[in-house]
């Protein structure tokens, strides 16, 4: 990827980075038309690749485990089950957009019918993950903040001899 800015003033185009890595949202272009990897293979090989101007406007990405993770932290949070925090949405909310899997022209980032192996190997190492940190760190705690969509982990007091005795 080559990223150039304008400077304003002048009008020309500066150069900001140059990096030979595809970006996050690859696929977004891939389901919208656009094979960027195929393009570049054909550069390579020598071939000239038509100029593609047929591809989906509107299409949207949603990677399935980024609003697991988002709906995990909203239900596991501390806090009331409304808007407890300006901006942050509700846990109800949360769970709504959560189940919004067959969106109008929506695609699953990661998820694909005829090749669901990168999915379940994601899904595995999302889940062993969180295992791990969890095993690791039982005594953590999620509270919300006070900035919106950020939250933060708490260390839960240790329990004393007597909150043991009394089942605290």
């Amino acid at each position: 990827m080559v990223e150039f800015k304008t400077d304003r003033r002048t009008g020309q185009a500066c150069l900001m980075e140059v990096n030979g890595r595809f970006w996050g949202s690859l696929q977004l272009a891939i389901d919208a038309g656009i094979n960027f990897p195929v393009l570049l293979y054909r550069l390579a090989i020598g071939e000239n690749p038509q100029l593609q101007s047929d591809y989906k406007i509107g299409l949207k990405s949603r990677w399935l485990l980024g609003y697991l993770d988002h709906l995990v932290m909203r239900i596991v949070a501390n806090g009331s089950t409304d808007r407890s925090v300006e901006g942050r949405e509700s846990k109800f909310r949360a769970c709504l957009n959560f189940l919004k899997f067959y969106e109008p022209n929506s695609r699953d980032a990661i998820f694909r019918l005829d090749d669901p192996k990168p999915f379940l190997f994601e899904c595995r190492r999302y889940a062993g993950g969180k295992l791990r940190r969890f095993a690791k760190h039982p005594e953590v705690e999620i509270h919300e903040a006070s900035e919106p969509a950020r939250l933060s982990l708490v260390r839960k007091p240790a329990k004393t001899a007597l909150d043991q005795r009394s089942g605290a």
